[in-house]
């Protein structure tokens, strides 16, 4: 295993910093126009009233909301009722993780 010293990495990469520097075109950057970029025809498209998913998404959110702060709730009152880690031993079923 060959290990050079400081001063020759730092030769090794100021060699490679000029090579990537000299192999790339200079670019003006102050001065340049932002690219331009071709969308082709823009059309606007009538939207159609409420769908039936959307009702359902409607609904669901505040009973998501309502339960989030059950949840809160029980866990103020008693912290353990809603810790999933531990599972109470005559329990019959569960999804082990």
């Amino acid at each position: 295993l060959e290990v050079e010293d400081e001063e020759n990495r730092q030769q090794r990469i100021g060699n490679l910093l000029e090579q990537l520097n000299s192999s790339s075109p200079p670019r003006n950057t102050f001065n340049a126009a932002p690219p331009t970029f071709e969308f082709g025809e823009r059309k606007t498209f009538a939207v159609d009233p409420p769908s039936e998913l959307l009702a359902r998404i409607q609904d669901f959110l505040p009973r998501l909301k309502e339960e989030n702060e059950s949840l809160a709730q029980r866990i103020r009152d008693n912290p353990s009722s809603a810790d999933i880690e531990n599972i109470e031993e005559d329990a019959e079923q569960y999804i082990e993780m």
